[in-house]
């Protein structure tokens, strides 16, 4: 048997694909494909005009968690510094552990040459958000992986081992189980007009997946009332992980939320009343969740983001497309 190989890959700057040579010159040959970046996890901070300083291009944001290389975008409440743009990836030149600077693009990025900042008088608070990237297996033209052209690579320290048999690649193992992940901040939508916050005091989904399985716990307080917004809220399941709708009941309903389509249960409260609530799947790509109004149906429409003690609990368990054990 040919030898084994071992290939790392990092996607912390750019989701890039990865094209195996042919399985039909490669017969026995065996490849560990192994993902070691977190770029699946959402990480966002946030800077203001003071903290720039114009004539070194530098942002102090303080015990930032942004490396070397990351992908970023920008958004503010005001206006960006001179020089930075919304809507646009950034790369980040790491300074040190309370600073940094924006690159333009990775080659910049690997060059120290960083945005020219010329003003920062635009007031607001502007928030840093990493983008997810995504790495891709491509089998080799019409070859394929164990049926398919392609696999992903898609969470940290992911894994697949795969031998050629001498026209295509067999899979051996998959392994895909993480420890707990912090996906950070959910930001809800609605079917008709999203709601938007009061004061947070707590918004934070934890997860992990183990095989197929996704199981996630999500936390949301407010101490001040949003906006209602109109129709149905849902919130997003973390980047990359997809639902698999084969075996979960999607619910498409815009009032009362069939139980059978459950993937989760917690309590939602605000500050008059409070009770059970059940989780159920959008789409494959969000969750919604309600009250407990009557046996065998949940609402979410009685519940609204314009109340100011809005409190949600929720533990998710889902299946998930395309990782199996």
């Amino acid at each position: 048997m040919a030898g084994d190989d071992l290939v790392i890959a990092n996607a912390v700057s750019d989701s890039f694909t990865l094209t195996l040579p042919a399985a039909a010159s490669n017969s026995g040959k065996v490849y560990k494909l192994k993902r070691i970046d977190n770029s699946l996890l959402i990480v966002t901070d946030t800077f203001i005009d003071g903290d720039v300083t114009v004539g070194s291009d530098t942002i102090n944001v303080a015990t930032h968690p942004l490396v070397d290389l990351q992908k970023v975008q920008l958004t503010s409440s005001g206006t960006l510094p001179a020089g930075l743009s919304l809507a646009t990836d950034y790369y980040i030149i790491f300074v040190d552990s309370d600073n940094v600077k924006f690159a333009s693009s990775r080659a910049n990025a690997v060059s120290d040459t960083a945005v020219d900042i010329t003003a920062a008088a635009g007031g607001g608070t502007h928030i840093i958000t990493s983008q997810s990237t995504l790495i891709t297996i491509d089998a080799n033209g019409s070859e394929t992986i164990d049926g398919s052209l392609t696999k992903n690579l898609v969470t940290q320290y992911e894994q697949w081992e795969i031998v050629s048999d001498g026209a295509n690649w067999q899979i051996i193992s998959h392994k895909t189980d993480t420890g707990l992940i912090d996906g950070g901040a959910l930001v809800m939508d609605a079917t008709v007009t999203a709601p938007t916050y009061g004061t947070v005091v707590d918004n934070k989904l934890t997860w992990f997946r183990n095989g197929r399985e996704f199981f996630g716990h999500y936390k949301f307080e407010q101490s001040s009332a949003g906006t209602a917004g109109s129709g149905l809220y849902f919130l997003p399941l973390p980047p990359g992980i997809v639902a698999d709708t084969t075996f979960l009941t999607v619910d498409t309903t815009t009032s009362a939320i069939e139980s059978s389509s459950s993937i989760g249960h917690g309590v939602a409260t605000n500050s008059s009343t409070g009770g059970l609530a059940g989780v159920t799947l959008r789409d494959a790509n969000n969750f919604t969740f309600g009250r407990i109004e009557a046996i065998g149906k949940f609402s979410n429409t009685t519940f609204s983001m314009a109340d100011p003690g809005v409190e949600l609990h929720f533990y998710i368990k889902a299946v998930i497309v395309d990782w199996e054990a």
